[in-house]
């Protein structure tokens, strides 16, 4: 409030935002001071435009004022500076009554993909004795963009006809139906084996119709598009800022498999876990000390998954996922699976699984090291009872070599 004007001006966003790469609206007010009574013509709003961290909206002419009051005419502009935008409201009778009413207006455009602090101004002209001389009052408004929470939780799949109950156990063929929470703007989903995804789109379910004939794990993938759009000569830093991705990975059995052929390329004897990789049509043990090298000629993503397969007494297993690049390590990932026995109600005993998941991204050049290594609560490494998979989903053209 500006106490020299007897003018009240307030700017708030509607979200906790700004967010990054969102529509950002902003609710605004102009009104006369408590108990005084004053003229005014015009309200502007002076947003910096562009693509830096202290600019709120891209510079795309998209930024608009409105207001739901048909006595004020709606002016975009841009001021003599290219990196403002000028949005202003003008009283259709230029300000000859006094402004009674308090003006509601709004605030849009296409926030930008940088965070930072932004300031915007509103100046407004205004008269303290009836319209004969004007002058102009202002107030700043400062505010945070900051990147929305993108989450993907809770991959669950079901029969068609129970769609709340959950399932992972179908019979070869049957319908399957996928569902997830997200606040994404794509999804896709893939399947062990299948290089390409057997769903793409936006909805947060889908049913696969063909099925699965033997125990099947599928990768969900999820894509945050911060824009629709791209603005004109944005930076590389503000295109790798458009989209976030994130991963989740299911796997269903069947309780009367289909054996089908695979052809093997490379064999290691060994009583450790078993790998397989998609795409290269390797299947392989870890070799005796449970590790194994392996080289992507394509950028894209790799998932591990190990699961107790056998045995009831309580026992764990660790899977590691390091990545190397130029020599150096730069990713790495730890994850824990255990099979435990435990006592339900009357006295049943119930064995528990939980699998372990590792998920890293990784460029063309990068080598992987995968590494198992399995121990009972003693401390005894195990030599059987569990199966690692090991997927890399390409981006473009290529595979996964074994070093």
């Amino acid at each position: 409030m500006d106490n020299k004007t007897g003018m009240q001006v307030t700017l708030a966003s509607q979200e906790s935002g700004p967010y990054i790469g969102r529509t950002g609206i902003f609710n605004g007010t102009l009104k006369n001071y408590e108990g005084q009574e004053y003229h005014c013509r015009s309200i502007s709003v002076h947003v910096p435009v562009g693509n830096e961290a202290d600019c709120l909206y891209f510079n795309d002419d998209k930024t608009v004022i409105a207001s739901k009051d048909p006595s004020w005419n709606r002016i975009s502009s841009f001021s003599a500076r290219s990196e403002e935008a000028v949005c202003t409201l003008e009283l259709k009778d230029g300000g000859a009554r006094p402004l009674k009413n308090t003006l509601n207006f709004t605030l849009s455009g296409n926030v930008n993909l940088t965070e930072g602090t932004v300031l915007v101004s509103c100046t407004y002209e205004y008269s303290s004795d009836g319209g004969k001389t004007w002058g102009t009052g202002k107030e700043e408004f400062m505010f945070e963009k900051t990147s929305s929470a993108f989450y993907l939780k809770n991959l669950f799949t079901a029969k068609p006809e129970s769609p709340t109950s959950c399932c992972t156990q179908f019979a070869p063929g049957e319908s399957i139906s996928f569902f997830w929470e997200s606040n994404g703007t794509m999804y896709e989903i893939y399947k062990k084996g299948e290089a390409s995804a057997i769903y793409s789109g936006m909805d947060t379910s889908y049913t696969y119709q063909t099925g699965i004939d033997s125990d099947t794990t599928f990768l969900l993938k999820a894509v945050q598009t911060e824009n629709s759009f791209r603005g004109k000569e944005l930076p590389e830093k503000a295109l790798r800022l458009s989209d976030r991705m994130l991963f989740e990975t299911i796997t269903l059995t069947t309780a009367r498999p289909v054996f089908q052929e695979v052809k093997v390329t490379e064999k290691f004897d060994a009583a450790d876990a078993k790998v397989s990789m998609l795409r290269t049509g390797t299947q392989m043990d870890m070799g005796d000390k449970g590790s194994r090298k392996i080289q992507v000629t394509t950028d894209g993503f790799v998932t591990g998954n190990l699961f107790c397969s056998g045995g009831s007494v309580p026992s764990s297993a660790y899977i590691r996922l390091s990545v190397y690049r130029n020599g150096r390590e730069c990713y790495t990932a730890r994850e824990c699976a255990y099979c435990a026995d435990i006592l339900c109600a009357g006295n049943k005993s119930l064995t528990v699984r939980k699998p372990a998941n590792v998920i890293m991204p990784v460029a063309a050049g990068d080598t992987l090291i995968l590494e198992c290594s399995m121990e009972s609560p003693s401390g005894e490494l195990k030599k059987n009872g569990y199966e690692a998979q090991w997927f890399f989903l390409p981006e473009g053209k290529g595979e996964a070599t074994v070093l």
